[in-house]
């Protein structure tokens, strides 16, 4: 299920970080997981938040969604700052979950104010709009282009820390398949992965994007991702779930998310 957000701005502030990923993630999941919300309860009740050791290694609750950049009419940038010109901007949040979640979506959002930035400038938003976009229909070959990056990584032994692969690497559309296995497998227990049925086509050259999260503390992180259009093969059900909770890694900071070409 994806859902479109129509945000106004309220006045308060124009000035983004170009680098706004962690933000929009930090306050979707704060919605998610507030503990008295009804979508919180669902979404735990149905295996959404669960631990795996071939997910993460800290532990962390893998979460199967994603969310796209924000739809900005106009706008400019300098240095550091994307400068929002227009009243509105539009975001979509992609979910990896059926349709009886979207009642519940709609009532914790709606009317939701957002503030969105760092310690130099934000800007508050209200959402004002919510859509339920319709369904696309998918086969068991499908061509997508990335409109937030995809980041595949693997941590190789001699190296202290991961290696973000460009979908020219060899190891690449190893990688790529083995995420979205393990992640399918969460959401359906009985699925039984046959890796030499799956197939990963470049269809043009891929461009790199690195994404700061926390940007100036000490907690400062740099993540590498990839734009580009891509053929996959595979059964439509797991293309489906791909499209909705987001190939790669880092969905829910916004990794991963495609439109079909």
């Amino acid at each position: 299920m994806r859902l479109k957000l129509i945000l106004e701005l309220t006045g308060k502030g124009n000035r983004l970080p170009i680098h706004y990923q962690y933000e929009i993630s930090t306050w979707i999941h704060s919605l998610l997981e507030k503990e008295d919300s009804k979508i919180a309860k669902y979404l735990r009740n149905i295996g959404y938040a669960i631990k795996d050791s071939n997910i993460s290694k800290e532990g962390k609750k893998y979460k199967p969604f994603t969310f796209s950049a924000l739809k900005i009419p106009q706008y400019h940038i300098e240095s550091d700052r994307l400068f929002i010109l227009s009243n509105q901007v539009e975001l979509v949040i992609s979910f990896g979950v059926e349709k009886p979640i979207g009642p519940l979506v709609l009532g914790s959002f709606y009317s939701t104010r957002l503030r969105i930035g760092d310690s130099v400038s934000s800007v508050e938003f209200v959402i004002s709009k919510i859509e339920s976009l319709p369904d696309p229909v998918f086969s068991g070959v499908e061509a997508f282009q990335t409109v937030s990056p995809i980041c595949v990584s693997f941590e190789y032994p001699e190296h202290k820390t991961p290696t973000y692969l460009s979908p020219l690497d060899d190891d690449f559309e190893r990688f790529f398949f083995k995420n979205l296995l393990l992640k399918y497998k969460i959401v359906d227990p009985y699925f039984e992965p046959q890796m030499e049925n799956l197939s990963f086509k470049l269809l043009n050259e891929p461009k790199s994007k690195i994404i700061t999260f926390k940007a100036n503390t000490r907690e400062e992180t740099r993540v590498t991702g990839f734009h580009f259009e891509f053929e996959i093969k595979a059964i439509k059900e797991l293309i489906r779930f791909g499209y909705y909770s987001g190939f790669g890694e880092k969905n829910s900071s916004g990794f991963g998310y495609v439109e079909k070409i």
